[in-house]
């Protein structure tokens, strides 16, 4: 997906980055113009929209709106703060703080031996994809694979390792027009629902998706798209077909920019589902469709936060989803009641670990200088556009941090600090990953892989790990790619971190720079050894 392949590409800060890239890459020739040359930003899309759901979010209010300026508008409304509590007995979300920013000394001792030798291969699974953004395994003896490609597809992949030539669900005629060369938009999330292969049960054969689909006649004539989270139905007669007429639209988000659209997808240790979404695009969280002060630091939109549904208790079939009563802002009196947290510029890839407290950990993609990775709770606001990293933002100059700025958001609450910063020297997006669970690299057991969509100076995939210390900061490292890996061309992109039913993690990735050819693979993270 490319979703946050994640700065605007003209803007004047990412002009910068690309000469950078230009100057000191080493890239083959075709890639090298396809890169420096003058390119056009993606237009605004134009195209009819599919039939809109009954629940379709507002536009950036920056107070609740006393009265709903459409029928549709009103629905949403109704939609948001009304309903039946949920019925569900799951544990809590994580409601741990996260801890500190590091501090210079003394220094972090970790929990466990510190990851600076750990290598991995990356065993080459499958490929023949576009832009993979996402990996479902629905655990029910069949062994296959769900790969979701950024470019409308969702793949099978079965358990002798062929791609059927059939897709699970083709939602291209229902997305904008994509730009080969780079391009964030498209189909940017994919889930299983938790009882996906549980016969009989109301979510067997259910999965949700979410993708840009094309501007809808109610949205503001100058905003670029509408992202759209859908649930779409398995086949009764076959369970490698999805009912492309079963889809039910949930939500719709006006989007003002093609940029910065998260899209994860993801349900909770409680059976919520969980939506992460972008400031809205452009640069320094402003100009059209953003609020006064960013979209980040406003808990009425949509737009930069975490969003928090509960889909398995359905009011009516107008509203397929109600909101948790524990939701920070369910009565809609100093939020969106939807909201679970916010103060992010692009959330691109988070996850909850399948161990331990099952905290959610949460990538957000940073503006000129700096990458993050918060340890998130409910509630919480993660500082974007007041602070990038642990620096306090310059709307005025994205490249040099203000001296000092507020330790508070809008409503007197904390901005609560990442847990693991990096600058631009390491990498030039985020791409968040799991906490290691799984079996097939014991060295890696409890440490949270993550890494950059950026390939290093010398063409290499850029890879991390990261552990707690005794004192509750963190420790971050290099994965080092092992030389035996099979299939791993240089100048290669990480896209996204994928985890089936073991627990096992794979690496997507492309060698092309937008969503186009068929350069995507999907790798297996496997032991290596030193050499």
């Amino acid at each position: 997906m490319q979703n946050n392949w994640k700065k605007v590409p003209l803007t004047e800060g990412d002009t910068m980055k690309r000469l950078w890239l230009c100057l000191i890459l080493i890239l083959p020739a075709a890639w090298l113009l396809a890169a420096c040359g003058p390119t056009a930003a993606p237009p605004a899309a134009t195209q009819t929209a599919p039939t809109a759901p009954a629940t379709v979010a507002a536009a950036i209010p920056t107070a609740p709106p006393a009265t709903a300026a459409s029928p549709a508008a009103a629905a949403s409304l109704a939609a948001l703060t009304v309903g039946p509590p949920p019925t569900l007995t799951a544990p809590p979300s994580p409601t741990s703080p996260p801890p500190p920013p590091p501090t210079a000394t003394p220094s972090p001792t970790p929990t466990m031996p510190a990851p600076a030798d750990l290598f991995v291969n990356l065993e080459l699974v499958a490929g023949g994809f576009t832009a993979p953004i996402n990996l479902a395994d629905p655990d029910d003896g069949s062994g296959r694979l769900f790969i979701a490609d950024q470019i409308g597809l969702i793949r099978i992949l079965t358990a002798d390792g062929n791609i059927l030539p059939q897709p699970l669900l083709d939602l291209r005629a229902r997305l904008v027009t994509l730009e080969p060369g780079y391009d964030e938009r498209g189909l940017l999330g994919f889930v299983l629902h938790p009882d996906f292969a549980t016969p009989g049960a109301a979510g067997a054969g259910l999965f949700y998706v979410y993708y840009s689909a094309p501007r809808t006649s109610d949205a503001p004539a100058d905003y670029n798209h509408t992202g759209r989270l859908s649930a779409f139905r398995i086949s009764a007669a076959d369970p490698n077909q999805a009912d492309p007429a079963s889809e039910l639209p949930i939500l719709e988000i006006p989007q003002p920019q093609f940029n910065h659209n998260g899209g994860q997808l993801a349900f909770g240790p409680d059976g919520y589902l969980y939506l992460g979404l972008g400031d809205g695009g452009a640069q320094n969280d402003s100009g059209v469709g953003h609020s006064d002060g960013g979209n980040g630091q406003n808990a009425y939109a949509l737009l930069g936060s975490i969003l928090r549904l509960n889909v398995n208790s359905p009011a009516a079939p107008q509203r397929p989803y109600v909101i948790p009563p524990d939701n920070p802002f369910a009565d809609g009196v100093a939020g969106a009641p939807v909201v679970f947290a916010y103060g992010f510029r692009n959330p691109f890839r988070f996850s909850f670990d399948a161990g331990g407290s099952h905290d959610l950990f949460v990538a957000d993609v940073g503006q000129n200088l700096y990458e993050e990775i918060n340890l998130v709770q409910l509630g919480g606001n993660y500082g974007w556009r007041i602070r990038e990293g642990y620096t306090c933002f310059n709307v005025n100059n994205a490249d040099v941090p203000l001296a000092d700025c507020p330790a508070t958001g809008p409503a007197g609450e904390p901005l609560l600090p990442p847990i693991m910063v990096y600058g631009r020297s390491e990498g030039r997006s985020v791409i968040g990953g799991y906490v290691y669970r799984g079996s097939d690299v014991p060295a890696l057991a409890g440490r949270y892989v993550f890494g950059d969509w950026q390939y290093d100076a010398q063409g290499r995939l850029v890879l991390f790990t990261g552990v707690p210390t005794l004192s509750g900061e963190w420790v971050r490292s290099s994965l080092t790619v092992g030389a035996s890996s099979t299939g791993l061309a240089p100048f290669t992109y990480l896209l996204a971190f994928g985890q089936d039913a073991n627990l096992s993690v794979y690496a997507l990735t492309s060698e092309a720079l937008g969503p186009d050819g068929s350069t995507g693979k999907l790798f297996k993270l496997m032991p290596a050894v030193r050499r």
